[in-house]
């Protein structure tokens, strides 16, 4: 009887092994499988691109936030990791510390906070500024606007936010509620003169609510609930331009550059720069965008591609286009992918489960935008949206992933290295009623135990 050949012997043992994961794939998720609800899972070897997990795994279905591992992508791809927002400020006439209008041109900066504000502020001053005679003027045209397709028009939740070319503190403010002892403080952050501010809040109970509406040139805030310890409610501001605007002029004042002006839309047409401030690498800012799933900075990041791949002003749909051509050029059939916004916000976004193991798999790939990549994404048992989950000591440390949750949907994509130290790229996703809830952590945590095993 003729021997059979190593190389026979290697591919029927690999072949039986792959048969045994796809098995315990199955076996796994059987359990979860209720009526109404679709699961499906993609895993690969990225050393030999070898498939070690595959359920329904070409079927599109909603990603929610695992969107933002194409905007990603895409961000690293067009854009660089060490890109950086510039945003400019000038004036039409300077004299003896006294300016004229106070020009702002925005570039769709989504890291712009108070402490950069103050900096800005800070510049203005050792320059000599110490009067604005005239009004600040925001040009916000790098953009086409403040919406994008997806965003839930009738919530004033932070992570429901306007999106605008020239933006601060993620277009969100703060009411903040401190109980030292039964005496009771509430207040607004930033306080300035943007907001007409009441609180209703008593000095007993666990609960606080902001409601919000913006008229007569203010935005009118009512604080609700009741605090005994402490709470913070964050809520996104009704008119951007307004907000950032006095945020701006409040810091300015800080400085004791006199302002009494307004603030208005229009176009830049400074005759003299005064700052030019240049935000973090966009590097940095993809690790407060997955690791903390931002909303506003995903979408702010799709309209910057935008701006690049279909010119000023960026668009929503700009974006998208350049996404869709990148899955496109990976490979990935048109059926298994439908982008409409870069945060997963929307409802009508689809990726499959192929598709995210192959934009991990791209990512992995190339140098140029792997270690940024895997940055980026939360830490199993260590921060961000994992922080609190897989702390399995040989899952903590070691999944890098990001996730994404919406009412009825679950999902899951990331890097896992396992016990013989193989880098297996994995995405898991499940829709349906309850997929949110009803364990499904659980079963994504067997499925990287699973995985780990390899």
């Amino acid at each position: 009887m003729k021997k059979l050949g190593i190389g026979f012997i290697s591919f029927f043992i690999l072949m039986v092994s792959s048969s045994f994961v796809l098995a315990s794939a199955d076996a796994i998720i059987k359990p979860y499988q209720k009526q109404g609800i679709s699961i499906t899972v993609h895993a690969v070897d990225l050393q030999t691109g070898k498939s070690l997990m595959s359920v329904a795994s070409q079927k599109p279905m909603n990603p929610a936030s695992t969107m933002k591992v194409l905007t990603s992508v895409a961000a690293l791809k067009h854009l660089g990791g060490s890109y950086q927002y510039q945003t400019e400020l000038g004036t039409d006439r300077y004299s003896r510390g006294v300016i004229g209008h106070l020009y702002v041109k925005g570039a769709g900066d989504p890291s712009m906070v108070e402490e950069r504000l103050w900096r800005i502020a800070k510049d203005l001053a050792v320059r000599g500024v110490k009067k604005i005679e005239g009004d600040i003027i925001i040009d916000e045209s790098y953009f086409d606007g403040k919406d994008f397709k997806g965003r839930d028009e009738d919530s004033s939740r932070a992570y429901n936010a306007e999106i605008s070319a020239f933006a601060v503190n993620f277009n969100s403010f703060a009411v903040v509620a401190k109980n030292y002892g039964g005496e009771l403080a509430v207040h607004i952050d930033p306080p300035t003169d943007y907001f007409e501010f009441k609180s209703l809040v008593k000095a007993s109970g666990n609960s606080l609510s902001v409601e919000r509406d913006f008229k007569n040139g203010k935005e009118h805030v009512v604080a609700r609930g009741g605090v005994s310890n402490e709470k913070i409610k964050y809520a996104n501001a009704d008119n951007p331009l307004q907000y950032s605007g006095t945020t701006l002029a409040w810091v300015i004042r800080q400085q004791g550059i006199e302002f009494n002006g307004k603030i208005k839309r229009g176009t830049y047409a400074a005759k003299k720069r005064l700052v030019k401030d240049k935000s973090k690498p966009l590097s940095l800012i993809l690790r407060d965008l997955n690791k903390f799933s931002n909303n506003f900075t995903a979408e702010m990041i799709v309209k910057t591609i935008g701006a690049f791949h279909g010119g000023v002003p960026g668009s929503t749909e700009k974006g998208a286009v350049a996404l869709r051509r990148l899955v496109e050029s990976y490979g990935v059939a048109q059926g298994e992918y439908a982008v409409f916004n870069g945060s997963g916000l929307s409802r009508r976004n689809r990726l499959s489960a192929h598709t995210l193991t192959t934009l991990l798999d791209k990512a992995y790939d190339d140098n140029s935008i792997r270690s940024d990549f895997m940055a980026s994404l939360a830490i199993a048992g260590t921060d961000g949206t994992l922080g609190n989950r897989f702390k399995n000591p040989v899952l903590k440390g070691n999944v890098k992933a990001k996730t994404g949750t919406l009412h009825d949907v679950s999902t899951l994509a990331g890097y896992i290295k396992s016990k013989s130290g193989k880098m297996i790229a994995f995405a898991i996703l499940v829709n349906g009623p309850g997929a949110g809830g009803g364990g499904y952590y659980q079963m994504q945590e067997k499925i990287m135990l699973e995985l780990y095993r390899q």
